[in-house]
């Protein structure tokens, strides 16, 4: 369905659904490899707060 019609409220839900997608996908692909991308993965966690949605952190927590 296009969002045009939808609700302000029903918008923010189907954005906030397929950010937490795509945000579940990047943490399943990133949690692939080992080494120093690790380290790369761990400070996105810890400073990623003040550039990444709050969906991705939440995922990048769970590495």
């Amino acid at each position: 369905m296009s969002s045009l019609f939808l609700s302000k409220e029903a918008r923010q839900i189907q954005k906030h659904s397929l950010l937490q997608e795509q945000a579940n996908y990047l943490i399943a692909e990133l949690g692939k490899p080992k080494g120093s991308v690790v380290k790369v993965e761990q400070m996105l966690a810890l400073y990623g707060e003040h550039f990444l949605p709050k969906e991705v952190l939440n995922a990048l927590h769970t590495l």
